[in-house]
């Protein structure tokens, strides 16, 4: 097909593209297409597969016509592309189609999105160096705690709530936040525990010790300037507290059959099979911080092109991801985003900001891949994939095995590629005083 074609920018992020197909080629097109049509429609009169080329044509012109055009559109487009090198996202908008005339090109105007581009100014970074301030003793009986709760027995307590209870509250919302005008964050039949590192409603402890079932109370609540929904830290909210019930958690004994139970071949191989998870989340945290400490230096310098239809793809998905939480249940989500004051169409644009940074994450770290080309030792991936057997008790030939028949090997090696260029532009990189990190944060 010997197309004609020209383009310009529209503005950063997309292109309009035009196409002048030879009139001979839409012909031929156009012919194949009649061919096709005859040879599958029934007129009475005719045999199937019979009916005369030009019977054809006056009945079925029009549908003729779209044929055609359905077929000769993706191919001039992609050879206009490949004439003009241009690289594209998403899937092209025809919104100009020239009228047909005998012996004249067809002209088609297409608009379609750039594809996202990515321009790192430097990597001679600086960048934030965490210090890490952990207690893990406590943290490695909360994980004992959690194994041996899945067993509890919850029993209804007539005395006031005390640290360690389980309760259901309901929770009534009056604050008049400023910029948040209509949002309600009242909940319903909300379950908690009073325990000490436990992610609360609004940071709820202490107001509750004491209270019984049914009884209500008034909360002043000034929450934590780091507290974990940005849009609330450092507000004071206006709550009434309703207590649905009160319960005792009684936690079975420890001992080597319940361990058994649990799938652990002692009460001891529990113990360090749950301290080794502990140790490796940390160690993950400490490196996942460093990793994003490289990630923001390089995004605050680097220049991005990013097409408005990846950003709403990137909402949908994360739309996509909460609606999952909610049972695929949109109609229940939207019912649960009502109560609070909002709408799909409010949730997605409050999704917005995360999915750009999400898109930002990516094209950097796919730059800097394709850019320094630091892969992983054999060696190495064999150690994380041994850990990995280790944790799921499986042996580790057999488990190799099904980890390549599933197609995780070369999921973990590009993973392990992408932690190991990053962690090496961290080693390069000049430091700074970062955070602090403690048990708080990660429990």
């Amino acid at each position: 097909m010997n197309i004609k074609t020209e383009y310009k920018e529209l503005g950063e992020v997309s292109y309009e593209l035009k196409v002048d197909i030879p009139f001979e080629d839409f012909k031929s097109h156009y012919e194949e297409a009649k061919k096709e049509v005859a040879s599958q429609v029934q007129i009475p009169g005719f045999r199937k597969g019979k009916v005369p080329l030009d019977v054809v044509e006056k009945k079925f012109k029009a549908s003729i016509h779209e044929e055609t055009l359905q077929k000769l559109i993706p191919e001039a487009y992609q050879k206009a592309l490949e004439t003009n090198k241009l690289k594209t996202f998403g899937t092209p908008f025809a919104k100009e189609i020239g009228e047909l005339k005998e012996n004249e090109p067809i002209r088609i105007i297409f608009e379609v999105d750039k594809a996202p581009e990515i321009k790192i100014k430097s990597y001679d970074l600086n960048v934030e160096d965490h210090t890490f301030s952990f207690d893990l003793e406590p943290i490695y009986k909360d994980e004992e705690y959690r194994l041996l709760r899945s067993k509890a027995e919850f029993k209804d307590s007539d005395t006031g709530a005390e640290k360690g209870d389980y309760l259901r509250i309901n929770i009534k919302d009056h604050s008049k936040l400023e910029g948040h005008e209509g949002h309600d964050h009242s909940i319903d039949n909300c379950p908690l525990e009073l325990r000490d590192g436990a992610n609360t409603p609004f940071d709820l402890n202490d107001e509750l010790l004491g209270l019984k079932t049914g009884d209500k109370k008034s909360v002043k609540k000034t929450l934590s300037k780091n507290y974990r929904e940005e849009h609330l830290a450092g507000q004071t909210m206006d709550l009434e507290i309703e207590v649905l019930s009160v319960k005792k958690i009684i936690l079975p004994e420890l001992s080597e059959s319940l361990a058994k139970d649990f799938k652990f071949d002692s009460v001891q191989d529990m113990k360090e099979t749950l301290k080794e998870n502990v140790d490796s989340y940390v160690e993950r945290f400490k490196k996942t911080q460093n990793y994003m400490s490289v990630i923001d230096a390089i995004k605050k310098d680097a220049s991005f092109v990013i097409p408005p239809s990846l950003i709403e793809s990137a909402v949908e998905h994360h739309l996509g991801h909460m609606l999952s939480q909610f049972g695929g249940d949109r109609k229940f989500f939207e019912n649960f985003l009502k109560e609070q004051g909002r709408d799909i169409e409010h949730f997605k644009l409050e999704l917005r900001p995360r999915a750009i940074e999400d898109i930002k994450n990516e094209l950097i770290l796919d730059k800097i891949m394709e850019e320094k080309k630091i892969e992983p030792e054999e060696d190495e991936i064999k150690k994380e994939i041994e850990k990995i057997a280790k944790q799921n008790k499986k042996d580790y030939k057999e488990f190799r095995k099904e980890f390549i028949q599933s197609g995780q090997y070369s999921n973990l090696r590009d993973n392990l590629t992408r932690e190991k260029t990053v962690l090496n532009l961290f080693d390069l990189a000049k430091k700074r005083k970062g955070k602090e990190f403690s048990n708080q944060d990660i429990l």
